[in-house]
């Protein structure tokens, strides 16, 4: 196949002095899904910016306002497939709480300036997402690997000189290329989900052509380290992986596509959290059962979810109190899985056997 895809990230990040400090940073550049074969093919790029310091930036005046830059290539903001003509429509992220922003669409440059006596605090809550929704605008010229996508740019504050924060550059950068050619895979979903000590991965694809295998990535830090593999097996297929060694915690993950030739692309952001402490108990009762069951041993405010043994979502509700009722009358006779959330973790779950 010939390589059409190529994705590329470039960080420079500041490293953080060795006493307290301010340190306006930029991290984990995502474009997501890869542009498709033609020009008005709609796509994400994503962001992580703010203070990666021992010391917040307070915004309360001109040194103390974090300022970065976001250049789009070959690419346009874009809002319900539609080129924004302000830019600022197209785009959403948490950091938009934080930054005030203007769009300038000759050059196709976001400006934003830490708003006033908004702090940005320190890691890990220092760091913010932004989120462009964004369409090709032409397609690569032969021969160039890197032209459609963006690059965002923290901008050197002199004024901060005096005020314990680096004027040097905190830049990232992440583009691709596309001929015009088919992607290798398209992905029609990607979830995870906590299980105690562990995160559950499952997705399912559409079209597979010429495509090689899934890496597993999990996010380290202000990068991504590779935690399993799983080779392809066709169009239509669903795949699953479990991650055993998740932090305690919110976990990060993405998906990255291999195309038989080497070629790559990246899928949305998943995420969930893994918490060893917090598995329950729950008892269902009758099982088997013609009609109904009774789910008991529920956590307060937790959500009772109930899927087929192909891992589809049937029904979903938060529960008022410790027991609730399931309806399985209208489902045909087969073997379901009862799954407890509490706080986006998998914290229980049981089998329930339909007569």
């Amino acid at each position: 196949m010939k390589k059409s895809l190529i994705v590329s990230g470039l960080m420079l990040l500041a490293v953080p002095s060795l006493f307290a400090q301010q340190n306006p940073a930029a991290a984990n550049p995502i474009l997501s899904p890869a542009p498709l074969a033609n020009i008005g093919s709609q796509f994400n790029l994503s962001f992580d910016v703010g203070n990666a310091g021992t010391l917040d930036i307070s915004g309360a005046n001109e040194p103390q306002k974090m300022k970065f830059t976001i250049s789009l290539g070959k690419c346009a903001p874009s809002v319900n497939g539609v080129v924004s003509a302000t830019g600022t429509d197209a785009l959403t992220g948490t950091a938009l709480n934080y930054f005030d922003v203007t769009y300038d669409a000759a050059i196709k440059m976001y400006s934003f300036t830490q708003k006033a006596n908004v702090p940005l605090g320190i890691v890990p809550n220092g760091m913010h997402n932004i989120i462009v929704h964004a369409q090709v605008t032409a397609l690569s010229a032969p021969g160039n690997t890197d032209d459609i996508g963006a690059n965002l740019n923290v901008q050197p504050n002199a004024a901060a000189a005096g005020a314990s924060q680096p004027t040097d550059d905190d830049r990232v950068e992440i583009f691709t290329h596309t001929t015009g050619a088919p992607l290798p895979v398209v992905l029609n979903s990607f979830q995870a989900h906590g299980a105690g000590c562990s995160v559950a991965l499952d997705w399912n694809t559409g079209k597979e052509l010429q495509f090689d295998h899934f890496d597993i990535e999990r996010g380290a830090g202000k990068s991504f380290i590779v935690v399993g593999r799983v080779k392809a097996t066709g169009d239509n297929s669903r795949y699953s992986f479990t991650d055993k060694q998740a932090a305690n915690g919110l976990n990060t993950y993405r998906l990255k596509m291999v195309d038989a030739d080497g070629a790559a692309t990246y899928s949305d952001i998943a995420t969930a959290k893994a918490d060893c402490g917090t598995a329950a108990t729950i008892a269902v009762f009758p099982n088997p059962t013609s009609s109904s069951v009774q789910v008991s041993g529920i956590p307060a405010g937790a959500t009772l979810r109930l899927m087929d043994i192909t891992g589809r979502l049937l029904s979903e509700t938060v529960a008022n109190g410790s027991t609730e009722r399931i309806d399985l009358s209208a489902l045909p006779a087969a073997l379901y899985h009862v799954q407890v959330i509490k706080d986006h973790t998998l914290i229980a779950t049981a089998k329930v056997s339909k007569q």
